[in-house]
């Protein structure tokens, strides 16, 4: 099997109120599988790529249930390791209604994936796709989980596999300086790197506007496109040249998962015709997936091309 983007990282169950309760007084919740790499696989499957995941999962209910929420749109799940015992890692979401802000709280330490090794890895099928994604939430979760992912960079620069890197960072997983001293090291070898430009001013130390941080990195490090997102403001890419992408008026339903569908959709229009047909895939899912409850997109390819024509002709 080929596929064109596979991604590694973990699943959590994340329980959510309905509106308008708040966790401490729901009597139940809603009960939802997802993760940030998954989520990017299950975006870019629904626009008719071939995806595949790596995680590592508990063979029981629980992580039946997660890798078969997966596995339902189409991503390949056949890399993922089960073993007998463990648990797979939860988070509680408070939506938040302004002037209340979200809250998340995460029960993932201990999770069966944060002790994946390199020796449980099948390498050969790592080898089977055109481009391999993970994210800095990833690199976040344990040293053995750091070892993986700079042994699956340093397998991609040798195989001619691209990489991407989304710096997705969580204050809650590790400080500012564990991450810029894990992830730095990493920029050299990575063909696609998006952050917010928030993430680039204190992950990175970077300062100044997303374009001059963009070419900054494209430049110094050798990456092929570099995406910096910074909320409703325009996406910017810098790839040699610059491009930008004005973002969509939505009407939020639920905002977990927009920067993944982002990512997914960009990652499909770049492996198909280049950095600014990623940016029109990656800001039109973003918006999109804005308007699903849940943290995975659920519209289909023709939804997203009728979309991106609509945004066309208003500028003819």
């Amino acid at each position: 099997m080929t596929l064109d983007i596979l991604t590694m990282g973990e699943i959590m169950l994340r329980f959510t109120p309905p509106l308008p309760q708040v966790l401490e007084q729901s009597p139940y919740f809603e009960v939802r599988p997802a993760g940030a790499e998954s989520n990017v696989a299950i975006a870019a499957a629904r626009m008719g790529l071939k995806t595949g995941w790596i995680s590592r999962l508990p063979d029981h209910s629980l992580g039946r249930r997660a890798a078969a929420s997966v596995q339902q749109h189409g991503v390949d799940i056949s890399g993922v390791v089960w073993t007998p015992t463990g648990r797979l890692g939860s988070y509680y979401l408070d939506y938040g209604v302004p002037p209340r802000s979200p809250h998340v709280i995460y029960d993932r330490a201990g999770s069966t994936f944060t002790e994946m090794t390199m020796g449980e890895v099948d390498w050969d099928y790592f080898c089977s796709t055109r481009l391999f994604h993970v994210s800095g939430i990833t690199l976040a979760l344990s040293e053995s989980l750091r070892e993986v992912v700079r042994h699956a960079i340093h397998l991609t620069r040798q195989s001619g596999i691209l990489t991407a890197l989304d710096v997705n960072y969580r204050a809650k997983l590790w400080s500012t300086d564990t991450a810029y001293q894990t992830i730095r090291p990493l920029l050299s070898q990575v063909d696609i790197l998006k952050m917010g430009l928030d993430e680039a001013h204190h992950v990175l130390q970077m300062s100044g506007d997303a374009a001059t941080i963009a070419q900054r990195l494209h430049d110094e490090f050798g990456c092929r496109v570099v995406v910096i997102t910074n909320e409703s403001q325009p996406v910017v890419a810098f790839d040699g040249q610059l491009h930008t992408q004005a973002t969509q008026p939505v009407q939020v339903v639920d905002s977990i998962g927009a920067g993944d569908a982002f990512m997914g959709g960009f990652l499909c229009g770049y492996l198909e015709q280049g950095v600014a047909w990623g940016l029109q895939m990656g800001s039109v899912l973003a918006a999109l997936k804005l308007t699903y409850q849940g943290d995975v997109v659920w519209c289909n390819r023709d939804q997203v091309m009728s979309l991106i024509e609509v945004r066309q002709s208003a500028f003819r």
